[in-house]
């Protein structure tokens, strides 16, 4: 390949790069030479601002990778903890929540999506009612001991 690298691949370069791709498969996916990606990497290194880091952030995917971690539920994650600090919940109070979750629907022999439509509905009718969910086992309580001709 002669002249100057088009920015569209050595674009493509650095992310496979940085996706823990080795330089043989990336020339070979991109029909490059091995050396011609060697270039483009060491030219981010050298040149680019936003790959002062290229080295450590390819390192990061490589682990991520061995560990079966991809991207996508790593921005997940991250998308998760964002929620989580901006609701001040922490990792905690998730876990025992999810594991009685679980055990409910498996006594109960009910699905996930089962249940979240149940606490959605709870929160619609509390909306509706304005009976906060907390109280409604308070509620219940006080209707099964009052005498069925008083609850109408």
């Amino acid at each position: 390949m002669g002249g100057k690298i088009p920015r569209n691949i050595k674009v493509k370069v650095i992310r496979q790069w940085l996706d823990g791709l080795t330089r043989e498969r990336i020339a070979k996916k991109e029909d490059i030479g091995a050396g011609t990606v060697t270039a483009i990497i060491q030219e981010a290194r050298k040149e680019e601002e936003e790959y002062n880091d290229i080295d450590l952030l390819r390192e990061v995917a490589v682990r991520l990778k061995e560990e079966g971690i991809g991207l996508p539920l790593l921005a997940f994650a991250i998308k998760l903890k964002r929620i989580m600090e901006e609701n001040d919940i922490n990792e905690d109070q998730i876990e025992p929540i999810i594991q009685d979750f679980a055990a409910y629907c498996l006594r109960h022999s009910i699905s996930f999506d089962k249940l979240i439509q149940s606490g959605r509905e709870a929160l619609y009718l509390e909306e509706k009612y304005g009976i906060p969910v907390e109280k409604i086992r308070e509620l219940t309580k006080m209707r099964l001991k009052l005498p069925s001709f008083i609850c109408v």
